[in-house]
């Protein structure tokens, strides 16, 4: 947690939102580890209850809406990893007359990089900073966990392609958790 305050230090933001992840990821009193992350960033309050930190929100920034939160659904095959995203980006839309319209969702949880747009909305599953598990080579022998971060920038003026939204990702390798190889001479 301190190395992630310490990383997370270095974009030096104006400010700073946590939100809360899977109910696992406890500190030693059994509160959120986010909570003391949010303490050591000295996050904006965000929470409804007694915590900093929050378990989701919507960032508006210039004429688009954005929703963040951890959880999301999960997919139990490779072939269909648009389908977590694509399921939150229609239980969102069907919430229009509640929460308005949503132009793009971020999502962790997975721990994978997966991105996709339709006409009115971007969906963006956020890689982790984990290590596959033991938990996750036991589901699949090779599992699908991504090293990385995801930057965005919204701007105010649309470029040559009519947008005002852009995602970037930083993926890094998985070289500790790679499958070990074994050669055998065939003679």
């Amino acid at each position: 947690m301190n190395a992630a305050a310490e990383l997370l230090r270095t974009y030096e933001a104006s400010k700073y939102v946590v939100i809360r992840g899977t109910d696992y990821h406890v500190n030693n009193n059994g509160d959120p580890v986010e909570e003391d992350l949010a303490k050591l960033l000295a996050a904006e309050k965000m929470g409804s209850d007694e915590y900093i930190s929050t378990l989701k929100f919507i960032l508006e920034a210039g004429d688009l809406r954005l929703h963040f939160a951890h959880h999301v659904p999960t997919s139990q095959t490779e072939w269909f990893l648009s389908t977590p995203g694509a399921k939150e980006g229609i239980r969102l839309q069907l919430q229009w007359r509640k929460i308005g319209h949503i132009d793009a969702l971020f999502r962790g949880h997975n721990h994978y990089w997966w991105y996709q747009r339709g006409k009115s909305q971007h969906i963006i599953q956020c890689p982790a900073w984990q290590l596959p598990t033991d938990f996750m080579h036991r589901r699949s022998g090779e599992p699908l966990g991504d090293i990385g971060a995801v930057r965005f920038r919204v701007t105010d003026v649309e470029d040559d392609f009519g947008q005002m939204f852009r995602v970037q990702p930083s993926i890094f390798q998985i070289t500790a958790s790679k499958t070990k190889r074994l050669k055998m001479d065939l003679a």
